[in-house]
C-alpha cells in the first residue's frame, strides 16, 4: 500500500475525484459564495487524487535534508502540505461557518482523520524508522502504513458521507446515478 499506481492508491484516488465531484455538485446549487468555496474545494480534491496516483509529494522529500531535521520529519513532504492544510483551514473559515453546523463539523472531523493518517501516521513512520526503532519494510513499518493508509480511506469515506447528506439537506432528495460501462437501456 505504501507504492504508486497499486490497487488500493487507485481506489484512494477514485474516491478523492468522487468527493471532488460531489462539491462541484455542491457547489451548483449554493449561494453564489460557497458556490465559489464548493469548486475551489473541487479543485483542491482533483489534485489530490492525482497525488495520491502519482505520489506527487514525494517530489517534496529532500534526501540531503533528512538529517538537518527532526526523525518525524524526514518525509519533508510532511511539512508544506501540514502548513497548506492549516492555511486552507483559515482561508475556508468564514465558508465553514457559513454552511450547516452539522455539514461542518463532519468536513472537519474527515479532514481531522484524513490528515492524521496522511500527514500524522507519515510522521511516526519517519520518527521510527528514521531513530532505529523499527526496521523499513519491517512487519512494524507494514503495521504503521497500513494504519496510515487506513486513516486515509476512513477519512475519505467521512468526506463522502459528510457531501452527501449535505447535498440531501439541500435537495431533500438524492438522485445519482453511477455508469461503469455502456448504457444497458440504449438497446
Amino acid at each position: 500500500m505504501d507504492r504508486e499506481l497499486n490497487l488500493p492508491t487507485l481506489f484512494s484516488s477514485a474516491l478523492l475525484l468522487m468527493a471532488a465531484l460531489l462539491m462541484q455538485r455542491l457547489g451548483q446549487s449554493s449561494d453564489r459564495i460557497a458556490t465559489k468555496d464548493w469548486r475551489l474545494l473541487s479543485k483542491i480534491f482533483i489534485f489530490l487524487a492525482l497525488d495520491e496516483a502519482l505520489q506527487i509529494h514525494e517530489i517534496l522529500i529532500i534526501p540531503g535534508l533528512r538529517h538537518q531535521v527532526h526523525p518525524a520529519l524526514a518525509s519533508t513532504w510532511v511539512v508544506p502540505y501540514a502548513v497548506l492544510a492549516l492555511i486552507l483551514l483559515w482561508r475556508f473559515r468564514r465558508f465553514l461557518g457559513s454552511i450547516s453546523r452539522a455539514t461542518a463539523s463532519r468536513l472537519l472531523r474527515a479532514g481531522a482523520v484524513y490528515i492524521g493518517g496522511a500527514i500524522g501516521m507519515e510522521m511516526i513512520g519517519s520518527f521510527a524508522v528514521r531513530s532505529n526503532l523499527i526496521r523499513l519494510h519491517s512487519p512494524w513499518y507494514g503495521a504503521i502504513t497500513g494504519l496510515e493508509e487506513a486513516l486515509e480511506l476512513v477519512g475519505i469515506i467521512l468526506l463522502i458521507d459528510a457531501l452527501l447528506r449535505a447535498l440531501l439537506d439541500q435537495r431533500n432528495s438524492l438522485d445519482l446515478t453511477l455508469r461503469l460501462g455502456p448504457d444497458s437501456d440504449s438497446n
